[in-house]
């Protein structure tokens, strides 16, 4: 107990001496209340520790709070605050001090209070100004005013901008809003008759561009030239102007003054607008060029007479790329949109003997196509090309409207084909598969003696190999499961045909023609050599004939078949509501071969009603036995009082003899005779009446069961159709001139035409 409160007030002595003295840690001789030597560790204050759990950690708030900083001797002294727009600074003594911040400085966040007349940023002295990212020179502003990005300042350019992408823009300039300028440049010395360039742009590559203008909008324009001058009729201003000394040669098309290009397909590469029209009319299939004006969209005319060995045009189109797939090219092209009155898409006068209206010629018949001449009319009855020859005064044209009309004392339309897998006149109706009923061409004519098509092959054709119809109808659609055919004929008239074939060959003996031929399903098609009115085969059927008769009691049959000696046969027939496979005069006779393997003819039995027969065996068991029918037969044949069945039994062994009992139209009894018990095999046939047939719905569909010696039906009337000799005479065939011209184009007469000379200086 003694030692515990000796160690107590030991403690109250130190303790108390502290309170009263400076306190050394580290240092035997404190100088301060609290001093710590240099030997010993840090000094910490955990409850200034936020990582310790500190909890005194606060922002200064009143006034009187102090900053603490440790001097040179490693005293601490405390600060007061500063106030609001002072920083702390060190001063020349090197005490911490607050001071106010300077306001000539321009600051990371912006100024305030600038004034622009006296506040910029550059040079007092006569050097260049500097702008650097990552250390690198990327701007200078030269003593002169000249400027340079990415490079030296040029003295040649005010700015100059250097750039080494190769797909983004060396300067950019953007305009937000819908009615500004994006970049102007603008010459604004007094007028006159100087060279001065508002915007000059240079390129030394061949397929660069000096100025490149861009619209992003489908209604925009790239580059507007526009002359501002007051309107007049003295001066021969331009919106633009090119301007080139480079000439075609027999490798190079030469430069060209003026090129716009559209990437798109539907564009148009230039746009002229004449007569200061505001409104104009274009096609959505777009072009190389649009010219619109009041009175004439656009004009050429050739100021040099064609001399021997040389031609002049006035307009000319050309076309060097051959169509691929199904395009097409025309050289030059008109289109009329008017709705009514006399306007032409192409219109040509000639007051040569030896001149044409409209001349074409397509000198290629390679795989494409091209036109000489191709016109096209927007109306839903308009003629796109009429051509009128031998002087008439008075021609025709259809009220419905057509690709062509043409007319002539002689020949309306000739077509020549001079290649020999060529055509010389083909109809397309290229409308989209449809229900409709377009024709690709169409033959008319109103004379007793005349045809509306007619084809003529003047070649025998002495191979089987080849080819080669006066006419020939073909549906070119792709394999499938349409409906499309290859000929289709169509009448009205009583005495007419559909179809008619002819074949006037009638040699005797085994050689002779065929009227018709048909093969089906890409068959190759057989025909008998000595002819026939018609020969058709098929892969499953060689002739399908079907009746339309929409009454069940009209006779009707698929076929009907004679043979002009007084041998004819029903083939699916309908005949007083009863249906037959075949009916008709002759026997029913089937072909075998005998022993010398030749055919010999064997008939079959008939009977004067409608039967079915069936045949079996069977065995009596102790003198009886019972024979069930199958139950396909049984279901299709009638057995009643008026209708028994018959059975025949011949028996293949001795016994007593047997009898028939107990007949249904499922079965019947074998019973031997005088109670015998044998067990004798016997074979058996039945014959019954057949059972009438009905529908699905319970309607009859044909009478079997009492049917004998049916009435024949009256034979169809049959009349003789015209023979070719018959025949009105045939038609004589225009004679096979074509004239032949050397190839040229010649300017239309100028007459009538408000030619005027113009000069651009």
């Amino acid at each position: 107990m003694v030692p515990r409160l000796l160690l107590a007030l030991l403690f109250v002595l130190c303790f108390h001496y502290v309170w009263s003295q400076n306190v050394g840690i580290g240092v035997s001789s404190p100088a301060q209340k609290l001093h710590v030597g240099l030997n010993t560790s840090t000094l910490r204050l955990e409850g200034l520790s936020s990582a310790l759990g500190g909890t005194h950690i606060v922002a200064p708030s009143v006034s009187t709070d102090m900053i603490v900083f440790v001097n040179s001797n490693g005293d601490f002294k405390a600060m007061p605050n500063g106030v609001a727009g002072q920083v702390l600074s060190i001063s020349a003594a090197g005490v911490p001090t607050w001071t106010t911040a300077a306001t000539t400085d321009w600051t990371l966040l912006g100024n305030a209070g600038t004034n622009p007349a006296t506040n910029f940023i550059g040079t007092t002295d006569n050097v260049d100004w500097v702008v650097r990212t990552n250390n690198t020179e990327r701007m200078r502003v030269a003593a002169g005013g000249f400027v340079g990005i990415n490079t030296a300042p040029s003295s040649s350019a005010q700015l100059f901008v250097s750039s080494g992408l190769t797909a983004g823009y060396s300067l950019q300039s953007n305009n937000t809003t819908t009615s500004g300028t994006a970049i102007l440049g603008q010459i604004t010395g007094a007028a006159g008759s100087g060279t001065a360039i508002g915007i000059n742009g240079i390129t030394n590559q061949a397929n660069g561009f000096g100025v490149r203008g861009e619209n992003n909008q489908a209604a925009g324009r790239a580059i507007l030239g526009i002359n501002s001058a007051a309107s007049g009729t003295t001066a021969n201003g331009a919106g633009v102007f090119g301007q080139i000394a480079q000439g075609a040669s027999s490798t190079s098309a030469g430069g060209m003054g003026v090129v716009g290009v559209n990437t798109s397909s539907t564009g148009y590469g230039i746009h002229a607008l004449g007569n200061n029209i505001g409104t104009f009319t274009f096609l959505t299939t777009g072009a190389g060029s649009l010219s619109s004006g009041s009175t004439r969209g656009g004009i050429g005319v050739a100021n040099v007479a064609a001399t021997t060995g040389s031609s002049t045009f006035g307009l000319q189109g050309l076309i060097t790329l051959a169509p691929t797939g199904t395009g097409y090219s025309a050289a030059v092209r008109g289109d009329v949109t008017a709705t009514s009155g006399a306007a032409d898409g192409v219109s040509g006068v000639s007051a040569s003997s030896s001149g044409s209206g409209v001349y074409g010629a397509a000198t290629s018949i390679a795989a494409g196509l091209s036109y000489g001449v191709f016109g096209y009319h927007t109306s839903g009855s308009g003629n796109a090309v009429v051509g009128v020859g031998d002087g008439l005064v008075t021609y025709y044209t259809l009220t419905a409207g057509s690709g062509g009309a043409f007319s002539s004392d002689n020949v309306g339309a000739a077509g020549y084909a001079t290649n020999a897998a060529a055509i010389g006149l083909q109809g397309v109706n290229v409308v989209a598969a449809s229900t409709s009923t377009g024709i690709g061409v169409l033959g008319q004519t109103s004379q007793s003696q005349g045809y509306g098509v007619y084809g003529v092959q003047t070649n025998a054709i002495s191979s089987a190999a080849h080819f080669g119809p006066a006419v020939l109808g073909s549906n070119s659609a792709a394999t499938g499961a349409g409906y499309g055919d290859g000929v289709g004929g169509l009448t009205n008239q009583q005495h007419g045909f559909g179809v008619y074939g002819f074949n006037g060959n009638n040699t005797s003996g085994t050689a002779g023609g065929t009227g018709v031929f048909g093969a089906g399903n890409n068959q190759l098609g057989f025909y008998l050599a000595g002819g026939s009115g018609g020969a058709f085969t098929g892969r499953r059927f060689g002739v399908y004939g079907r009746s339309g008769a929409d009454s069940l009691t009209a006779d009707n049959a698929g076929g009907y078949f004679y043979s002009n000696l007084n041998a004819f046969a029903y083939v699916g027939a309908r005949i007083g509501g009863t249906n037959y496979k075949i009916t008709g005069t002759g026997s029913v006779a089937t072909w075998v071969r005998d022993l010398n393997n030749e055919w010999r003819i064997m008939h079959a039995p008939e009977a004067p009603e409608p039967l079915l027969t069936d045949y079996g065996t069977g065995q009596l068991v102790n003198g009886f036995a019972h024979v069930a029918l199958d139950p396909i037969f049984s279901k299709n044949i009638q057995v009643d009082a008026n209708n028994p069945l018959r059975v025949f039994i011949q028996l293949e062994g001795d016994c007593k003899g047997v009898y028939v009992t107990n007949k249904t139209a499922t079965g019947f009894d074998v019973v031997e005779l005088q109670g015998g018990t044998s067990n004798v095999s016997f074979s058996w046939q039945v014959v019954a009446s057949r059972a009438d047939e009905y529908n699905p719905d319970g309607t009859l569909a044909s009478k079997f069961a009492g049917k004998r010696f049916d009435k024949a039906p009256q034979l169809p009337e049959s009349a003789s159709s015209k023979h070719p000799d018959q025949f009105e005479q045939m038609p004589v065939l225009p004679e096979n001139k074509l004239h032949k011209a050397e190839l040229r184009l010649k300017i239309r007469s100028a007459h009538e035409q408000n030619i005027a000379t113009g000069k651009v200086e």
